[in-house]
């Protein structure tokens, strides 16, 4: 049934598109920068000599880009960045000459671009930073003449944007940073005169310090907080083991040093941290150098995946990406400069993928992004290609270049990568205009997670699925805190005009105007749900896009009492 039905809405899809593994150029001249895809639709600052630096979108085609609104009349730039998305509702920071330096947000047309709240009144700036999401409101930090700097938040209404919590009594500045959703509660960092800068939690009525890790004003300065499952992994100095890899639970109970990997007041240093599954991982340097870890959470599950570069010296793993049940990272091992490597979390499985450039000097990976559950894309640069923009599965024979802009040696420079609407969109230059143009390819067989669930306490129930290939099957699976729930999987378009918004954390990215199919589910025992669908061998199919996302009950989570999930996209291919 679940064939046949995904069949037929495949086939009557109005939103088919051939994929081709070759670059286009969807716009000129704008040396986009910041994109930020926002559930399909992609967000950048782009500069043109008519309109200065302000707000453009796109869907990854040339008809589909255009600038949304322009701020600052003429040629002035209001330098839009930071953007971010709150259910329905894109929010980003802007500057005027009237207001200075605020928060902004879109609905996707310049009618409905509005500025959120002049939080700093008149040309003086609020900067708003730090822009993150959590149990249905826009948290980030901003200044004043009265408070300093301090943890605000927003609704996107005038009335329902204010200042959370004054850390600093008066002009001072607590300075909230490292904003990170965990569950439903919203985790940060701050500097108070007597704790120094330490790790904070709220759920958006109460505010308070986990622990104050380094006793007194002194400063733990925790960092790099990455939520994995019900573990959120930071990184801190305690004044005694140096800095080293802490976690806290999914309420902000007292953190644990998960290892002292320096041993003593030497640090460790992590950085760089990537989830794998249950686990992290991340660089960290000791007497073999810097490089890749892994852990689980626990001191004996935390230990070197492989020491890339012999004896003392240093692989600098990073960035890291996730393809299917590995990550890919760029690393050196000493011989063959910075190149492409993978691993599975195990040292067998940790292994340079591909040389793209012979010899010792690197093809200096850069850019990574995963793309779908099965890929990753990255800028590379060769001497035989210059730079330009690579895909790999984590094998050697899967790894490719897709996006030669500029044929030959020459580089189209290619950065800025991001994955949206089955397409990745980049910034490269081409040899007819030497200002960087925004380009698009499209991406395969891919599932693209779209927003977030919405539920009251816990874990946000998470909605996944395989990329649909033509001729496999693909594991659809539902996962949440809950037991013996149900409801139903939606299998439908997605949204023509925009998601529909349900107040507080709830968001529909079905489009309901269009036929949709239901399928009924029961989260079980262990709070899980899984089916299989067989996708049809049908080249007739190769662009459709279907959106899926799931619902059950009854639970405490207004409007509608029933937990949603997140929308998943799903772009049909033949690979």
């Amino acid at each position: 049934m679940l064939t046949r039905t995904t069949r037929h809405l495949l086939l009557i899809s109005a939103l088919a598109s051939p994929a081709v593994c070759q670059a286009t150029r969807i716009a000129d001249r704008l040396d986009p920068q910041g994109a930020y895809d926002a559930a399909g639709v992609t967000y950048f600052a782009g500069n043109d000599a008519a309109t200065g630096v302000e707000v453009y979108r796109t869907n990854g085609t040339t008809a589909g880009t255009q600038l949304l609104i322009d701020l600052v009349p003429g040629s002035g730039s209001s330098s839009p960045r930071d953007f971010t998305l709150l259910r329905a509702t894109v929010f980003f920071v802007a500057t005027t000459p009237a207001t200075g330096t605020e928060l902004y947000a879109t609905n996707g047309a310049a009618s409905s671009t509005w500025l959120v709240k002049d939080i700093n009144p008149g040309a003086a700036s609020s900067n708003p930073k730090a822009l993150a999401v959590a149990h249905g409101f826009l948290y980030f930090q901003a200044e004043t003449a009265t408070n300093g700097i301090e943890l605000w938040r927003t609704d996107g209404t005038t009335a329902g944007t204010e200042l959370l919590v004054d850390l600093v009594p008066g002009t001072g500045s607590s300075e909230p940073s490292d904003l990170t959703r965990h569950g439903n509660f919203l985790f940060f960092t701050a500097w108070t005169p007597t704790s120094g800068r330490e790790l904070y939690v709220t759920d958006g009525t109460f505010t308070r310090m986990v622990a104050d890790l380094s006793s007194g004003s002194s400063s733990s300065s925790p960092t790099q907080l990455l939520s994995v499952g019900k573990q959120l992994f930071f990184v801190a100095d305690d004044g005694s083991s140096g800095v080293e890899l802490w976690k806290t639970d999914l309420f902000g109970g007292f953190p644990k040093l998960v290892k002292d990997i320096g041993t003593g007041a030497v640090s460790g240093a992590p950085h760089a941290l990537v989830a794998l599954g249950n686990r992290v991982l991340f660089a960290a340097t000791t007497n073999d150098g810097q490089e890749p870890w892994v852990s689980d959470g626990t001191e004996t599950g935390t230990t070197m995946l492989k020491d890339i570069a012999a004896g003392s010296g240093s692989s600098n793993p990073g960035p890291f990406a996730r393809v299917g049940s590995s990550v890919v990272f760029a690393a050196d091992d000493g011989t063959s400069g910075s190149e492409l490597w993978v691993s599975d979390g195990t040292p067998s499985g940790t292994k340079m993928v591909k040389e793209l450039e012979s010899g010792s000097s690197g093809s200096a990976i850069a850019d990574l992004i995963s793309v779908g559950g099965r890929m990753a894309y990255f800028t590379a640069n060769t001497t035989t290609n210059g730079r330009e923009v690579w895909r790999t599965d984590g094998t050697a024979t899967g790894t490719v270049l897709v996006g030669e802009v500029r044929t030959g040696t020459d580089s189209s420079n290619a950065g800025g990568l991001v994955f949206s609407y089955g397409r990745v969109l980049f910034a490269a230059t081409d040899s007819s205009d030497p200002t960087r143009q925004l380009w698009a390819l499209e991406a395969g067989a891919t599932t693209h997670e779209v927003g977030l669930g919405a539920k009251n306490v816990g874990l946000l129930p998470h909605l996944t699925c395989d990329d649909p290939v033509l001729g496999t099957n693909a594991t659809i699976t539902l996962t949440t805190d809950y037991g013996a729930l149900s409801g139903f999987l939606f299998i439908g378009f997605p949204s023509r005009n925009g998601h529909l918004d349900l107040n507080w954390a709830s968001t529909i990215y079905v489009e309901l105007t269009l036929p949709v199919a239901m399928f009924p589910l029961n989260t079980g025992p262990l709070g899980t749900w899984s089916v299989v669908g067989s996708i049809p061998n049908d080249n007739s199919l190769i662009g459709e896009r279907l959106m899926l996302q799931a619902g059950y009950g009854p639970t405490g989570n207004p409007p509608l009492y029933a937990d949603l999930t997140n929308g998943l996209l799903l772009t049909f291919d033949a690979n």
